[in-house]
């Protein structure tokens, strides 16, 4: 993790507003009655930590029989209790743990029962009462070694539950199915079917619910995998499961993740034989892992410590931070407020700020500078609303050619695009590339660049590319990558994109799915005149990963547009209220290079 020492930071209302290197305070904010300076000398600043397996709140201490709430004994199976339920917001272990810089638990209930019950998620801080805590109800259960004597009996005790969900499942689904028509509404005589035991289950079944699984050893790990199979739900995390790394292939291609221990072993049969190096070898093999304290078997305090032990015996201090803070923070559904500052190439921001009105404009080359090329970073006017809609929309790096009426742009630059100035550090990269236009979507053209390639191995990138699928294994062969602008199907206005592909229903795929398939590098750029379409980029690449693959929607943004310009990789992050893949989100604060650049109240750059 990067430092950025002799930092001066601002919150207002618990919200960090601004991070400088400033050395005081009072140089850079405006002192009133309330504002308190707190020296931290040198100490170090991170996001806060995560623990998703906690019992705060429901195993109250001082510890006590009478308020004792964490397992509902009166059934193996108890899908329907619910943490939330039970809370004691007065626990004296929420400031105690809160101490160690945990922010934000999973509350889980049971240990004991085969279904134990609901979680919720809670953020450490006084509260008098359970709705001042809770960050919102996120419905998960953890499923247990216990109830019946053996381990037959569990099974029995499982796929009776679930059997029973899925009867309650398709019963719904049926009543449904009549309502959509008006003859099946005539027939409807009873109202929808409801059952308070085992909608929790249903609500797996249909996957609102995120599972997660407390056990051991390979044999209940492997026995879940079975019940998961027959009923179909997925699993979203193995806690504990301290032997993980025999099934380890197996744990990995279900896309499983570990929430388990570093040292804490050896007390029982289950956990008898573990390894120290355990974290290292579920790390190696890819597999998501997040830390735990267990509180309050173990002091919820010291979750730190977890990572620092990890990362003793072999776990790299990157993996090893994101242990205690972004992985569980995902797994427990709350990494839609976070994601990565997005990287758009684009053909005139910066140097245009409407595209039909000339005066507006750092005017065209005529492209036959071969000796002497334009560069962007000369032209760039910073500040416009073009710029500041897209920065509000997440975009914090904009690759931008230099305007020209001919063949040769010239030199591009990467810039910040919520720089107010050049003198802004606005200019990331100044150099990036040379920028030609050639026919950049025609089959014809494209493969005579393949040609280049093979020719001459000079880098090369497709911008625009909609006939590129035509030549998606020839393209992946010599590592000619793709920044497709538009990126949605197309219609054939143009005769050099007459072979483009307008997708389904039309066509099976879209072309740039053509390219990924392929193995080609896909990026996307927004190559409009009026520059506005830019901040659609993120919804577009959702629409092109497709709802199950936000990393892939990631990189189409970030990564691959980087990786195929040949950028260093911008660690930018930002903030977003609501899921940025989905409409409706809003960017809510951004950080770049370390630092806090902007606190957007309203997402309309006109306002």
């Amino acid at each position: 993790m990067d430092k950025l020492p002799g930092c001066t930071i601002e919150m207002q209302d618990g919200i960090i507003v601004s991070v400088s290197t400033v050395a005081s305070l009072s140089e850079t904010v405006t002192h009133s009655s309330d504002t308190t300076e707190i020296d931290l000398h040198g100490r170090i600043v991170t996001p806060g930590l995560v623990d998703m397996h906690s019992h705060i709140g429901i195993r109250e201490t001082p510890q006590l029989w009478a308020t004792e709430d964490v397992t509902e004994s009166s059934s193996p199976a108890t899908p329907w209790g619910r943490a939330v339920d039970a809370i004691k917001a007065s626990d004296q272990a929420f400031p105690v743990v809160a101490s160690g810089g945990v922010t934000t638990s999973l509350i889980l209930t049971g240990a004991k029962n085969s279904i134990s019950g609901e979680g919720a998620v809670l953020k450490m801080k006084r509260g008098e009462s359970v709705s001042d805590l809770l960050v919102n109800l996120t419905e998960q259960f953890q499923n247990v070694p216990g109830g019946p004597v053996s381990r037959l009996g569990e099974s029995y005790v499982y796929r009776k539950a679930y059997d029973n969900a899925r009867r309650v499942k398709q019963s719904q689904d049926m009543w449904c199915e009549m309502a959509t028509t008006k003859a099946g509404r005539v027939r409807l005589a009873t109202e929808y079917p409801r059952s308070l035991e085992w909608q929790t289950l249903v609500d797996v079944l249909r996957g609102d619910v995120r599972v997660n699984i407390h056990g051991y050893e390979t044999e209940d790990i492997l026995a879940m995998f079975d019940h998961s199979d027959e009923f179909g739900f997925n699993i979203t995390a193995l806690h504990h499961g301290l032997h993980a790394d025999s099934v380890a292939d197996e744990v990995k291609r279900r896309n499983i993740a570990v929430v388990g221990f570093t040292d804490s072993w050896g007390d029982k049969w289950e956990n008898y034989n573990v390894s120290l190096y355990f974290p290292k070898r579920i790390a190696d093999h890819g597999i998501p892992l997040a830390f735990t304290r267990d509180h309050p078997a173990l002091h919820g305090q010291f979750l730190i410590y977890e990572a620092q032990i990890a990362h003793h015996f072999g776990v790299d201090d990157e993996l090893a931070l994101s242990s205690v803070m972004s992985v569980p923070a995902h797994l427990i559904g709350l990494d839609n407020r976070i994601g990565f500052g997005l990287t758009i190439a684009t053909r005139q921001h910066g140097l245009a700020e409407m595209a039909l009105e000339p005066s507006t404009t750092d005017g065209s080359s005529p492209g036959d500078n071969f000796h002497n090329p334009p560069e962007t970073r000369f032209g760039l006017t910073l500040g416009g609303i073009h710029l500041q809609s897209a920065y509000h929309a997440g975009v914090t790096r904009i690759v931008t050619p230099p305007l020209t009426t001919g063949f040769f742009h010239g030199i591009s630059a990467r810039f910040r695009a919520g720089a107010t100035s050049v003198l802004d550090g606005a200019i990331s990269e100044p150099n990036v590339a040379l920028h030609f236009t050639i026919g950049h979507d025609a089959k014809d053209v494209i493969a005579h660049m393949i040609a280049l390639k093979r020719e001459t191995g000079a880098h090369i990138v497709i911008m625009g590319g909609a006939e590129a699928h035509l030549l998606a294994t020839e393209l992946s062969e010599v590592d000619i990558p793709v920044i497709v602008a538009p990126f949605w199907g197309c219609e054939p206005l143009f005769w050099d994109s007459r072979h483009c592909l307008p997708g389904p229903p039309l066509t099976d795929s879209l072309g740039p799915q053509v390219l990924i398939e392929a193995g080609v590098t896909v990026g996307i750029g927004s190559w409009d005149n009026m520059n506005n379409h830019i901040q659609s980029s993120i919804w577009e690449a959702s629409w092109l990963a497709g709802p199950a693959n936000r990393s892939l929607a990631l990189d189409l943004v970030t990564t691959n547009v980087e990786k195929a310009l040949k950028l260093s990789e911008a660690r930018d992050v930002v903030v977003y209220e609501g899921n940025p893949f989905e409409f409706g989100a809003c960017v809510a604060l951004s950080l770049e290079e370390g630092i806090i650049r902007s606190f957007f109240p309203n997402a309309d750059a006109t306002e």
